[in-house]
């Protein structure tokens, strides 16, 4: 049962925030699925004003719809909304990948390559939601190497945008000769590993450019996914970030 957890003391409203989007960024929502701010208050173990504040905000991040006063859905993007995030991220992470070339420390490229392999063990272990979530957190691993916190900020907001559509294509990934020693995550490690910029920029946009995402429908095989409302799935919420 997914269950989001309870926020602490301090600024509640940044913590409900920084959660949803990890929450939104990890693909723990559905595309079309209807969120009741009270019910979100109830599970987090908050009252409804700083889970409102936290929605208006993601709201202006475009990471999620305002339907009504008491209740918001997570987008079902079109393909021109698709192009355009794509695109986006592909600046975005590029020049991040770049940067992180020429500042990346031995034990960050240590830290990339276990998250890497732990990635293509997910996907040879036939756990999709597992490798969805390991592929999100190698993109953002090599993002945060490059020590630009707008930038990061950035490519997050981009993410908490796709995520549920991410995660919904990557459900359906299967292990192929897509996933072999060629596969664009070893071209940013080699290129962190020789401080090859160009390297690292080209594998992290090569990745963002040819995955199933930017070949795919919003629907991947056509057929609109159904709207769920929130509470019906209930597995742990992700940390926030």
């Amino acid at each position: 049962m997914r269950r989001l957890e309870q926020i602490g003391r301090g600024n509640l409203s940044t913590q409900v925030y920084k959660q949803l989007r990890a929450a939104l960024m990890s693909g723990f929502y559905e595309p079309g699925q209807r969120l009741l701010i009270i019910d979100l208050a109830e599970e987090m173990g908050t009252s409804v004003t700083p889970v409102r504040e936290a929605i208006f905000r993601l709201v202006a991040d475009g990471a999620l719809e305002m339907q009504k006063v008491q209740a918001v859905t997570v987008p079902m993007l079109s393909d021109e909304q698709i192009a355009e995030v794509r695109t986006i991220r592909i600046a975005l992470e590029g020049e991040a990948a770049a940067l992180a070339a020429r500042k990346v420390t031995g034990r960050q490229i240590a830290d990339i390559t276990r998250i890497n392999d732990a990635f293509f063990s997910a996907l040879r272990d036939g756990d999709p939601h597992q490798a969805s979530e390991l592929n999100r957190e190698f993109h953002l691993a090599v993002v945060s190497i490059a020590e630009m916190p707008t930038l990061s900020s950035m490519v997050e907001m981009m993410w908490a945008r796709m995520g549920a559509l991410i995660h919904r294509i990557n459900l359906n990934l299967r292990v192929s000769q897509d996933y072999g020693p060629d596969h664009d995550h070893y071209k940013v490690i080699e290129g962190l590993k020789t401080g090859d910029a160009d390297l690292a920029r080209q594998g992290i946009q090569n990745d963002i450019r040819f995955s199933r995402i930017g070949i795919l429908t919003p629907h991947g095989d056509g057929e609109a996914p159904q709207p769920e409302k929130a509470g019906r799935r209930r597995r742990k919420m992700p940390a926030k970030t």
